[in-house]
């Protein structure tokens, strides 16, 4: 399997550990957001779809500075209108997002991430130079596991290195 990087090149994957939020096992279920260093860049996949989610690449300071939305989210200036573009798909298993109609968040960085917010409460995350590119797709519950691992400090770059020496 290989992937695109925010900068074109293709990466070939490896078997290197996921990193899941500490905090998904108490939502019910231990599927959630999934992220991994890799090749100078970090990784982050649906757990839900194992080895054929999509995976999103981002810098690291692209990660760092979306780490920072997803923590101060409630922050009423980050929510912005509907951009009105990227796709309307149906998640296997969490049923119907409508890129068109979610509320995206920019983070900032470069080849920054972008986070959507749909009305029936599924979030998702994206490339922002690749609006109509691959979508994650997260129930209510994944992303809150991810955000309060993400307040814990689970996803910093100093903590994602740890974990992945360890």
């Amino acid at each position: 399997m290989t992937i695109r990087s925010p900068l074109g090149s293709e990466t070939p994957t490896t078997s290197l550990a996921w990193r899941k939020p500490s905090r998904s096992s108490g939502n019910g279920s231990s599927n959630c957001v999934e992220v991994r260093l890799h090749a100078g860049l970090v990784e982050l996949r649906d757990s839900k779809l194992g080895e054929e989610s999509p995976i999103l690449s981002a810098s690291l300071q692209s990660f760092e500075a979306f780490v920072e939305t997803v923590v101060g989210e409630g922050v009423p200036a980050l929510r912005t209108e509907p951009a009105h573009d990227g796709p309307s798909l149906v998640h296997p298993l969490k049923g119907s997002f409508d890129g068109s109609a979610a509320l995206w968040v920019g983070t900032g960085g470069g080849a920054a991430l972008e986070i959507g917010y749909a009305d029936t409460g599924l979030v998702a995350v994206r490339t922002a130079d690749e609006p109509r590119g691959d979508v994650l797709v997260y129930t209510p519950a994944e992303w809150k596991a991810f955000r309060e691992s993400s307040i814990d400090g689970e996803f910093s770059i100093a903590s994602l290195r740890e974990f992945a020496a360890a």
